[in-house]
């Protein structure tokens, strides 16, 4: 779900499989995080579908 509902509102991401990629797994341990989604931004992070947060990346996106 969170992946659909930010692409349907423009945002770009990189999906990284944790299996597959075991540095990105030991990020994710070292945030606290023991399940995914977990999404991180230049500013925040946060785990599980969060529509306040993608509503917030997108409305980011809006220009001036």
């Amino acid at each position: 779900m969170t992946k659909k509902m930010m692409s349907e509102n423009g945002i770009e991401f990189e999906e990284v499989d944790m299996s597959q990629n075991p540095a990105a797994a030991q990020q994710a341990r070292d945030l606290g995080y023991q399940s995914a989604p977990i999404v991180i931004t230049p500013d925040e992070h946060w785990s599980g579908f969060r529509v306040d947060k993608i509503r917030a990346l997108a409305g980011a996106l809006v220009p001036a």
